[in-house]
């Protein structure tokens, strides 16, 4: 939903106007995010996977700080939250470095710490989601679908577990994308395409409130949900489909 007025509808014949770019922020399928004066990217450098600054302005690099050191393109972008960034590397690094200096504050792995897996073999895909004092991730594990951090320490404040009956198709693991807020029925929950299906987890706890397996599919649970009022639209690649769920609370 855009109310944004006035688009082009065409590019011009010579095609728009490079005003500046960037080199040497390394390879990755994510995009840049900005903040106070910066830009800020996720990529694979010689020395590791990094989150690097550079100054919107001048266009030099402010800071670069490794956060995995198995080199691999990640997929996601990082999240600013003002202070501090947050990023997933392809190998399950969620990190949080200060957004002024680039120190290292915490990190966690979705494996080794947390139990995780991606449901197929491209790696872990989300930008975290910061919802106020918490950093939302989805390590993908059977004890821990989807995980609430401390954003400022990465103390774990919940974990959600993964039901026995959510479906057969598709497989276990996380999906390839992160979590997106919902108020569905007049309760707060973060939803998420995971390797089963869409999942959805009370904020307040993590308990695991529904889950819709029909979507899933076996390769590559790819798409972000998209949430309005009490609706959730979730669609899904290879001959799979979409859908649209209305929730309505009971027993909550």
């Amino acid at each position: 939903i855009s109310h944004e007025t006035g688009l082009m509808k065409t590019w011009p014949a010579e095609g728009p106007r490079l005003l500046w770019q960037i080199q040497g922020a390394g390879g990755g399928m994510g995009s840049a995010t900005i903040g106070s004066g910066h830009v800020f990217v996720v990529g694979n450098r010689k020395e590791g996977v990094s989150i690097s600054a550079f100054d919107l302005n001048t266009r030099q690099q402010a800071w670069s700080t490794v956060i995995s050191d198995k080199r691999d393109q990640p997929n996601g972008a990082a999240t600013f939250d003002g202070e501090r960034l947050y990023a997933v590397s392809k190998d399950g690094i969620l990190a949080c470095c200060d957004a002024k200096s680039g120190a290292l504050l915490w990190r966690k792995s979705y494996t080794a710490d947390l139990g995780g897996q991606i449901m197929s073999g491209w790696g872990f895909s989300e930008s975290p989601l910061v919802d106020g004092d918490l950093v939302i991730g989805v390590p993908g594990g059977k004890d821990c679908l989807v995980a609430a951090l401390d954003k400022r320490t990465g103390q774990v404040r919940w974990k959600s577990s993964l039901p026995d009956d959510v479906g057969t198709r598709g497989k276990d693991g996380a999906g390839y994308t992160g979590v997106v807020i919902s108020h569905g029925g007049g309760v707060k929950q973060y939803i998420t395409l995971a390797g089963r299906g869409l999942v959805s987890v009370r904020a307040g706890d993590g308990k695991t409130l529904w889950t819709y397996n029909t979507v899933a599919n076996g390769t590559a649970n790819i798409p972000t949900p998209l949430v309005w009022d009490d609706y959730v639209f979730t669609s899904s690649g290879y001959g799979t489909g979409a859908a649209l769920l209305q929730l309505t609370r009971a027993g909550v």
